[in-house]
């Protein structure tokens, strides 16, 4: 049983590195949020409700509508929710973005 929570564990950080790695690293290049912004860390808490991924926040479902099913992010997906308010915040998700606020909470 150890060993099942134990490996569990271990897929749970690699999934969570895995969209670090990948996931992150195109909204940072795209946006362009300073390293000390709130966007920037969020980290996995960008697009989920916790620090290890998981559940998703307003912003991480639209964005997940947005991928259809693909794995791979990229600017024009990140763009095409950009003018959509995930919140209802009065601040649209591109406008969080550029100004290194994370558009997952209000």
């Amino acid at each position: 049983m150890k060993r099942i929570i134990s490996t569990a564990a271990i897929l749970g950080l690699a999934v969570c590195a895995l969209a670090l790695g990948t996931m992150l690293k195109v909204v940072q290049d795209t946006y362009k949020f300073k390293p000390d912004s709130d966007a920037a860390k969020a980290k996995c808490m960008l697009c989920h409700l916790s620090k290890m991924g998981g559940k998703l926040n307003p912003y991480g479902n639209d964005l997940k509508v947005a991928l259809k099913g693909s794995k791979t992010l990229t600017p024009a997906i990140l763009h095409s929710i950009d003018n959509k308010d995930s919140t209802g915040s009065g601040m649209t998700n591109g406008e969080k973005l550029r100004t290194g606020k994370n558009p997952g909470v209000k």
